[in-house]
C-alpha cells in the first residue's frame, strides 16, 4: 500500500508561500492552481520535472497571452476557496487571516 498524504499540513510562519509548494505539491499525475503571486517559470519547471502541472496566469497581467485561461484559472480557486470557507464554517474550524 503506498504512502497517504495528508489532510492538511502545518508550516512554519515565517516560510515563504513558494518554498512550501515545493515542500507539499501533490505527488505525480496531480494539477496545482495558483494565484499570480506564483507566477515562476522556473518552479513551474521544477514542479513539471517532478511529475506535477502547476498552473498560474502571468504575473503581468498585460502580458497575460490567454486572458480566457487566466479567468478560468481564477473562477476555478475562486470555487475552492468558498467550499473551504464553507467548509470551514460549518465544521467550526478557526481561521487565521494574514
Amino acid at each position: 500500500m503506498g504512502r497517504t498524504r495528508p489532510a492538511f499540513e502545518i508550516a512554519p510562519a515565517r516560510a515563504t508561500v513558494k518554498a512550501l509548494l515545493l515542500e507539499t505539491a501533490g505527488p505525480p499525475g496531480t494539477v496545482g492552481i495558483g494565484d499570480r503571486w506564483y507566477y515562476s517559470p522556473a518552479l513551474a519547471a521544477e514542479r513539471a520535472a517532478a511529475g506535477v502541472r502547476f498552473l498560474t496566469p502571468y504575473l503581468p497581467t498585460s502580458t497575460e497571452p490567454d486572458p480566457a485561461r487566466a479567468a478560468m484559472l481564477a473562477a476555478s480557486r475562486y470555487r475552492f476557496e468558498t467550499v473551504n470557507g464553507q467548509l470551514a464554517d460549518r465544521y467550526h474550524a478557526k481561521r487565521k487571516w494574514a
